[in-house]
């Protein structure tokens, strides 16, 4: 498996479009981290990413904001999206592989005003899944353009 974040300083970057870096990670059979690198796009936005991601392997993204277009884009491809992802790339990819990722099933793109979508799965209250501290669902992240 390979799987792709849209990367800013460590974290996942929330509008998907935009994004000019991703962090890849390769992952065994045995569903451990076996790699992971940070490549850049190289320019590449929007209609062109999803064809890049594919050219690099991935299957699987987890990102923040992402329109209908792009998710029917990587769809296309055969490419899994996990949207309305929040916090630190590696603890996102790590939550995903234990069944513990917080995401949207419907996320909508960053530049829309409101952040909606279909909570798949509630944050604790205790902080614990969710890198902010509150118990906010796991959904809102200031929005870095």
């Amino acid at each position: 498996m390979r799987i792709a974040v849209p990367y800013y300083s460590g974290y996942v970057f929330q509008h998907f479009g935009r994004s000019t870096e991703f962090k890849i990670y390769e992952v065994d059979e045995k569903g451990q981290i076996t790699a992971s690198r940070v490549v850049e796009t190289d320019g590449k936005t929007h209609g062109m990413l999803a064809q890049w991601l594919a050219d690099q392997g991935v299957d699987t993204v987890l990102c923040g904001g992402i329109g209908q277009g792009m998710q029917e884009n990587l769809a296309s491809r055969g490419i899994s999206y996990y949207g309305g992802v929040t916090g630190a790339c590696d603890q996102a990819v790590e939550a995903f592989l234990s069944g513990e990722l917080l995401y949207l099933e419907n996320p909508g793109c960053a530049d829309e005003a409101t952040r909606e979508g279909t909570p798949r799965k509630e944050a604790d209250s205790t902080g614990e899944n969710n890198p902010g501290g509150k118990d906010d669902g796991g959904f809102r992240m200031p929005i870095l353009f």
